[in-house]
């Protein structure tokens, strides 16, 4: 996509999607500003993508343009929340990597715990809802008496991925805790070698502990993976947050980044599609100065740029101009399967709302930012709901659009969903 292309609040947060801008970047983040933008749809979108932290980082250290001061204060609002629940994460993560260290138990740190204050060395600016650490099978059971010990307990209604991790809740059930010992849910297409990745894992000193993280070149596959195969950038599920995160790592790593290593390891492990369209996703939108040049072997002949041009429009900057469950109902499906999609949009799980508004998802609270989602959907699409009654031209052919993106989705998830 070309720049132009994006619109001025999502230009203004693209420059702020990382941790040090570029001085063209700065420029271009000072004339968007002077210019005037949307502040409610910034602050929105902003929250969405997960990047908050950083748009206050570079808002702050602004001079000479003028700033609501209530943008100015939920910003800082919102920095010193994610800091506060930072801390109370690092604190427990400082417990538990003190016990394996007692017990003997190897552990990579992985996602955010790994990239807070390693990465991005500030622990504000990377938002976090779990503590994910890998450990090895034959570990699990001295894991789970640790966890037992430290009041954590076992997330007995979530199911998803317990054939390579389990998830447990500290005492308070606020911060969640997911105990990995493989990366990828089986059955996977991919030839992972999980004991070489092991051996390939760098030692750090965390306070007194020591943990490990993956190699510069794993992690990259890792965050790869992650984003295009688990997620295959489902919109509010993979966001400038992640695309941030790669292009960080990128950065810390640069010296020491063998990119040979990385195009033979991902050819090895299976992952060459995966890892070329989104690293080239992430130069296309960062301009990170990844070298695209030298792994070529990556890229497979099915890479198509529209697919690219797609996921970043309708699944990483998606509008929800109509929200999923309206498409699926206007899209032949039948009456009872019409109404379990609409049903899945208004109420989402208990763990996705604690996510998204940082809540216990057994707080009581989970039930008023229910009755708070649906009054935001009623604000948002009560006006379109009318339009279509009413069969205004505009809605039905933005409609008729929307579904037949939502068709090409479904080839971008075979694509995906496929080695080769």
């Amino acid at each position: 996509m070309r720049w132009e292309d994006f619109s001025k609040e999502e230009r203004l947060l693209l420059c702020c999607t990382r941790k040090e801008m570029r001085k063209d970047c700065r420029q271009e983040f000072r004339d968007i500003l002077a210019s005037g933008v949307k502040w409610s749809h910034v602050l929105k979108n902003g929250g969405k993508q997960g990047i908050l932290s950083l748009l206050y980082l570079h808002l702050r250290n602004e001079d000479g343009i003028e700033i609501p001061s209530w943008v100015k204060e939920r910003l800082e609002v919102f920095y010193y929340r994610i800091v506060c629940r930072n801390m109370r994460i690092y604190s427990l993560l400082k417990l538990i990597i003190k016990g394996f260290n007692e017990r003997n138990i190897p552990v990579i740190l992985l996602k955010g715990v790994a990239l807070a204050e390693k990465v991005y060395g500030n622990i504000g600016l990377r938002s976090m809802y779990d503590i994910d650490f890998l450990v090895k099978k034959e570990d699990m059971e001295k894991v789970e008496g640790l966890l037992t010990e430290l009041h954590c307990l076992p997330d007995l209604e979530s199911e998803e991925g317990k054939s390579y991790h389990n998830r447990y809740f500290d005492k308070e059930r606020s911060i969640g805790i997911e105990v990995h010992w493989d990366i990828e849910n089986t059955p996977n297409p991919f030839s992972l070698n999980i004991q070489e990745i092991w051996e390939r894992a760098k030692k750090i000193e965390m306070n007194g502990t020591h943990a490990f993280i993956f190699s510069p070149e794993d992690l990259i596959l890792y965050l790869c993976l992650h984003s295009a195969y688990h997620h295959k950038f489902c919109k509010n599920l993979i966001t400038l947050k992640q695309i941030c995160d790669i292009s960080e790592v990128i950065k810390c790593y640069r010296e020491r980044l063998d990119w040979s290593q990385v195009e033979a390891l991902a050819q090895r492990y299976g992952l060459s599609k995966l890892v070329y369209c989104t690293l080239f996703i992430v130069e296309t939108l960062l301009k990170t100065g990844i070298p695209l040049y030298r792994i070529q072997g990556l890229k497979v002949d099915s890479f198509n740029v529209e697919y690219i041009d797609l996921i970043i429009k309708e699944r990483i900057f998606a509008q929800d101009s109509f929200p999923a469950g309206m498409i699926n109902f206007l899209s032949g499906l039948s009456f009872s399967e019409k109404i379990t999609s609409i049903y899945k949009v208004i109420f989402l799980p208990p763990e996705e709302m604690a996510k998204r508004y940082y809540i216990s998802s057994s707080s009581p609270k989970v039930y008023f930012y229910y009755l708070l989602r649906i009054y935001y959907l009623l604000v948002d699409y009560s006006g379109i709901v009318m339009r279509l009654l009413t069969r205004h031209p505009r809605t039905v052919s933005q409609l008729e659009k929307e579904i037949w993106v939502n068709k090409r989705q479904s080839e971008i998830d075979q694509w995906l969903e496929s080695v080769a």
